[in-house]
């Protein structure tokens, strides 16, 4: 078939798509309709690949819905002529992805789907696709990134008729010092002589990086740590806080809030952009919202100048892109001008070691997953690998992983396995034609996972297994296999089944 959503058992057509295909798959659907009446209503078709069934599934909101839901399904048994009918309550009825899968590309509805479906695979709505498949938990995935569906775009979540900003999702997990405390350490103010305090320190990592080199650190943060103190340092550091506030007030009680902690100095950063960031995202109040329902406010390098020296009455100093200095007092101002005018010197504070990475932390394991997946040639699902709960608590999904590994460590090795392992499914496969077992069903689930990763389809591996086996006639491979057995006639060789195994092994390869 040239088009459709494929799953590993079954392809789905909308009724527009049926004019492109053959004949032959027509007619199935004529005769399915036929049996089921004309009061069944129905607009896509499920094709089974296993069994002689055929679904007809009927989504009232096909095209006005971004996800439709499944309001019934009428399956037809095309042998016995049986008939099996099941309507879904709105709470539980199965959502749709990928719908502009099922129609023809040139269809008027495919650019709107197809742009809403890499939206949603951007975000990573996708992940875990079997946990998605119905309606609450699809709701709860939105829930959860704090996202609606409204036609075929993807926005914030509203209550109470305004938009619900997630500011706690701008906090990101760090593995290096942030843009603004890497300044305050290149111009000498993390030498070890001064305390620091994060004011808006999220995840807290800079804080901890600080804190495993010796330096009097601290941090608060209204979500991650609102339990925490207050309290004032020689250097508070307002890093990407003012740019994720959306109410001005409150923005403006951050600023001075953070000023009035800074006993000598107060480093503050937010995002720099232009119009072309706004124009990319959904405007709210003096910035945009995102769509992970989060805001921000983008600054020009002017915008913020004016905005500081305006709020705390001093003259703040530009030392980085979208980060800004300043000093309490003209004298640590003009010391701070002087030695910026003077050889630039790195800070005399020499850190005691850089903190590990989490991959060198838990070498072993990255290790152990590694060769799982090179044993398997492909990602293990959930129940084949043992040490799952601590791979995902330590390092993240074994997708994520994966992808990680494979950058750091290249693909070589992976795909040289994986083309072991797809040998090794031939030659299993092309030994059951032999003993006529053929059935998928009965084969182990992880063999049937290989199958599905590795060839695609069972229909496929069979294919090639057959394939393989056929190669065996021609003596061109015979000989250059080095195979030898009785031969009776010309056309024929002879092998002992116990040598078979090895004989399909050395047609492989």
């Amino acid at each position: 078939m040239p088009l459709g959503k494929r799953l590993p058992r079954a392809v789905y057509l909308h009724a527009d798509a049926l004019a492109r295909i053959g004949p032959p798959v027509r007619q199935l659907v004529d005769e399915a309709t036929r049996l089921a009446g004309p009061g069944v209503s129905w607009n896509v078709v499920k094709l089974s690949s296993e069994t002689p069934r055929l679904s007809l599934l009927w989504y009232p909101r096909f095209f006005e819905d971004g996800f439709p839901e499944l309001s019934s399904s009428t399956t037809v048994d095309l042998q016995t002529g049986e008939l099996a009918t099941r309507t879904f309550a709105p709470e539980t009825a199965p959502i749709l992805h990928r719908k502009e899968t099922m129609l023809p590309s040139d269809h008027v509805a495919v650019a709107d789907a197809a742009a809403l479906t890499r939206h949603a695979e951007a975000l990573g709505l996708f992940e875990r696709a079997r946990e998605i498949g119905h309606k609450a938990a699809w709701q709860a995935r939105l829930a959860r990134v704090g996202l609606r569906v409204v036609g075929h775009r993807l926005e914030p979540e509203v209550q109470d008729g305004a938009a619900v900003v997630a500011r706690h999702r701008t906090a990101l997990t760090r593995y290096s010092l942030s843009s603004p405390v890497q300044s305050l350490w290149r111009h000498g103010y993390l030498d070890g002589s001064l305390s620091v305090f994060d004011y808006g320190c999220g995840r807290g990592d800079d804080i901890r990086a600080l804190q495993s080199l010796g330096l009097t650190a601290a941090g608060w943060d209204p979500h991650f740590a609102p339990e925490h103190d207050k309290r004032e340092a020689d250097v508070v550091n307002l890093g990407f806080v003012l740019n994720v506030i959306e109410d001005q007030r409150e923005r403006l009680e951050a600023l001075r809030g953070a000023w009035s902690l800074a006993r000598r100095l107060l480093a503050v950063s937010v995002l720099i952009g232009g119009r072309t960031v706004f124009e990319r995202f959904r405007l709210f109040r003096d910035g945009v919202l995102t769509a992970r329902g989060t805001f921000q406010k983008y600054f020009t390098p002017s915008g913020l100048r004016s905005y500081l020296q305006e709020a705390l009455g001093r003259e703040p100093i530009a030392v980085a892109p979208g980060v800004a200095f300043v000093f309490r007092t003209d004298e640590d101002e003009q010391a701070f001008l002087a030695r910026r005018t003077r050889a630039r010197a790195r800070a005399t504070f020499v850190p005691r070691e850089r903190a590990p990475t989490k991959w060198e932390t838990h070498a072993e394991l990255v290790d152990d997953f590694w060769n799982a997946c090179l044993a398997m040639g492909r990602v293990p699902r959930p129940d084949e690998y043992a040490r799952l709960d601590e791979l995902r608590t330590t390092l993240g999904q074994p997708g994520t992983v994966f992808r990680a590994i494979t950058r750091r460590r290249g693909e070589a090795q992976f795909l040289a396995a994986q083309a072991a392992r797809r040998a090794d499914l031939l030659v299993f496969l092309a030994l059951n034609l032999f003993e006529r077992r053929r059935s998928f069903r009965a084969l182990p689930q992880p063999v049937q996972r290989d199958i599905r990763t590795l060839f695609g389809s069972y229909q496929n591996a069979q294919a090639q297994a057959l394939a393989l086996v056929f190669s065996s006639r021609k003596t061109t491979v015979i000989e250059e296999a080095r195979l030898y057995g009785d031969v009776e006639t010309a056309d024929l060789l002879m092998l002992h089944m116990q040598d078979l195994d090895h004989a399909l092994r050395r047609l492989r390869g």
